[in-house]
């Protein structure tokens, strides 16, 4: 399903980084890490919408927000993402998981925070830092605008 592609990213595949580095086992990972109150304020104010709320978004992607439902809230979260606690904890075993599995492999991991910008997805990606400024666009309020 994946040959061809060099990148995959955010949800529902980071759920399955697992089976893709089976198949793949030099496939780099990204993990984004953040503060995990502030991912679970962000995520229930966007993705978490869009996903119970289809609706509400462009008709086109009215699949591909109830597929992720579906693997993302109703098996991932198993239908409790409303529970704060239970989705941040999962979310802190998600990470802390991740970077285990890498504990002799940390090579081809990297923790990556967004406020860092372009420097370590570069010397990671081993590629030149791009001249064009980081981008910054994946806001809560760019997120629900795109969905009108």
């Amino acid at each position: 399903m994946f040959s061809g592609y060099q990148a995959g990213l955010d949800s529902p595949i980071c759920f399955y980084w697992q089976e893709i580095r089976a198949v793949f086992p030099d496939a780099k990972v990204i993990l984004t890490k953040r503060n995990a109150d502030n991912w679970y304020e962000s995520f229930k104010a966007s993705l978490y919408q869009a996903m119970i709320s289809p609706e509400h978004a462009p008709e086109e992607i009215w699949g591909a927000l109830k597929m992720a439902k579906t693997i993302v809230l109703d098996h991932e979260f198993a239908g409790k993402f409303e529970d704060r606690a239970f989705a941040i904890d999962l979310y802190n075993r998600h990470n802390e998981f991740v970077e285990a599995s890498f504990v002799n492999d940390r090579s081809n991991l990297l923790v990556f925070n967004v406020s860092d910008g372009w420097p370590p997805l570069a010397e990671f990606s081993k590629m030149d830092v791009p001249v064009t400024e980081f981008p910054r666009t994946n806001s809560r309020a760019a997120f629900q605008s795109a969905l009108q």
